[in-house]
């Protein structure tokens, strides 16, 4: 998708990375720095996932378009490796390639006090989980599930 403006909000498009990955890139109007990511404030996003055909494509495309480097991965066995995404000195997420026909997504976390919590209320309002709650390394828990309508949704946070 083209360039457009939200009035009073910023610029937008919406593109793929070489691996056909969709993404949105945005620019505010205001000049300060973002505040959508934070990695532990409740209500924002605080870990972006890829599962993609090619990590190691994906890793150096990203890098070079945002300069988003991977310091440090994590072996997931027969899964490969799970490459961890910083910037600026920040952890932000993570990327690894897909299993052999496995899908392939971006999936954002965004962070809850309580993930036990977060789970009742889901499913109190007619949500469904489909993966979790479980504790990843750094003794954080996720969990992912999709509301009422269908959308898929991905939660991290205390127990």
């Amino acid at each position: 998708m083209d360039p457009q403006d939200i009035p009073g909000v910023g610029r937008f498009a919406m593109v793929a990375d070489p691996q056909g990955m969709v993404f949105y890139i945005m620019r505010g109007d205001s000049p300060e720095d973002s505040q959508a990511f934070h990695a532990t404030a409740p209500g924002h996003c605080g870990w972006n996932e890829l599962v993609t055909s090619d990590h190691k494509a994906a890793l150096a495309f990203y890098g070079e378009l945002f300069g988003w480097e991977n310091n440090e991965s994590m072996s997931m066995g027969e899964m490969g490796d799970y490459c961890f995404v910083d910037y600026a000195g920040k952890r932000i997420g993570a990327m690894m390639t897909a299993g052999a026909g496995g899908p392939t997504r971006w999936t954002y976390y965004f962070n809850v006090p309580s993930i036990n919590a977060a789970k009742e209320r889901i499913e109190h309002a007619g949500g469904t989980m489909t993966m979790g709650p479980h504790e990843v390394p750094g003794g954080m828990h996720i969990i992912m599930g999709t509301d009422p309508q269908g959308a898929a949704f991905a939660l991290v946070g205390g127990k």
